[in-house]
């Protein structure tokens, strides 16, 4: 967690059926106490992983971004993302493209990335998992959070484990 005051925390993860395949994305922001500022899930359509990953971080910094946020700690749990944002020249050229429209919007922020678990990850992982069969980008705020959201922010924000079952 974060602990200093006018810091927010960005969890991004992304979702999808196979590599490449039907994706979707999906991010919650919290401030420095754990409390939830918004979510946000996106279906993509067909995507390979490492591009699916980069544009759920782009779609979070581009909405923290236009909301007026500018000090973000981006906790991802794909270390090649992270690999891609320490080097440029990395990747195909669809990967390029949406790193230099990540490294533009962090510009004009003050940005962190580190590395997370998984299973620290739930809440943006069930986003992004709903998101592959939603029809657009859907953002949620903290008052409007219901069902499983609400409840694995809850456990997660408890430090307790959200556990997955398959359907």
């Amino acid at each position: 967690m974060i602990t200093q005051e006018g810091w927010y925390k960005l969890n991004t993860d992304e979702a999808s059926k196979g590599n490449p395949s039907i994706s979707g994305v999906g991010g919650i922001l919290r401030d420095y106490l754990g409390r939830v500022i918004f979510a946000f899930q996106e279906p993509l359509g067909t995507n390979t992983k490492h591009q699916a990953e980069l544009s759920t971080l782009h779609r979070g910094l581009e909405i923290c971004r236009n909301k007026g946020f500018r000090n973000i700690w981006i906790e991802t749990d794909a270390k090649e993302i992270i690999m891609f944002l320490s080097s440029p020249r990395q990747g195909a050229w669809n990967v390029q493209n949406t790193l230099q429209r990540i490294w533009n919007i962090q510009s004009q922020m003050e940005c962190r990335i580190s590395h997370i678990f998984r299973e620290d990850n739930q809440a943006a992982d069930f986003l992004a998992n709903q998101a592959c069969s939603a029809q657009q980008l859907c953002i949620l705020h903290e008052d409007g959070r219901t069902g499983k959201v609400k409840g694995i922010v809850t456990l997660d924000s408890s430090g307790l484990p959200y556990i997955r079952f398959k359907n």
